[in-house]
């Protein structure tokens, strides 16, 4: 059973602590791409990461459902992590930025966070939900695999950049066939 948590939708009132977990993020993420790959954040980026992340922050509270959910997650009275989620040119959804925190993995939370996802997708008419993962996030594949994505190949509208693509996973779930 899940810990308790709440999922609250982003709002312009939440850009400083939406910034600090996305640093969070990224720093976990550029750190493996940088040591695990070989390829410096600047070169994959084109930018620093702040400055990349001060770039997609501007755009996490603005776009709304149905196309955008941008979602903080709150367990006990403290944001503690991100879960996004759009829909591409194709019709298709992406799960984007799912982030807990260290201290509150392996509680339940990301697999509730994730059907809930799921469960809003549907309800859209999506037929695929898509995501890409990267080589160093086992835990988080165990469990995309558990809730039935299945490996794909690289999919449009997909932020990978064409330099990390190739040591990518990309997933997806049919939704048509459950």
């Amino acid at each position: 059973m899940p810990e308790s948590f709440q999922l609250i939708a982003a709002a312009p009132e939440h850009q400083p602590v939406i910034l600090q977990l996305q640093r969070e993020y990224f720093a976990w993420i550029m750190q493996h791409i940088e040591q695990d790959l070989g390829i410096h954040p600047q070169e994959l980026l084109g930018m620093t990461v702040d400055a990349y992340i001060q770039q997609m922050q501007a755009e996490l509270c603005v776009h709304t459902p149905p196309e955008h959910w941008f979602y903080l997650i709150r367990h006990e009275d403290q944001f503690t992590g991100t879960a996004g989620m759009r829909r591409l040119a194709n019709g298709d959804f992406e799960i984007k930025r799912v982030y807990l925190q260290k201290s509150v993995r392996g509680k339940g939370i990301a697999a509730t966070v994730l059907r809930d996802l799921i469960q809003q997708a549907r309800a859209q008419g999506a037929q695929r939900i898509c995501l890409d993962t990267g080589p160093f996030m086992q835990a988080a594949q165990q469990l995309y695999r558990h809730l039935g994505f299945t490996l794909c190949a690289a999919y449009p509208g997909s932020e990978v950049p064409p330099i990390l693509a190739p040591h990518w996973m990309f997933m997806a779930l049919d939704c048509s066939a459950v």
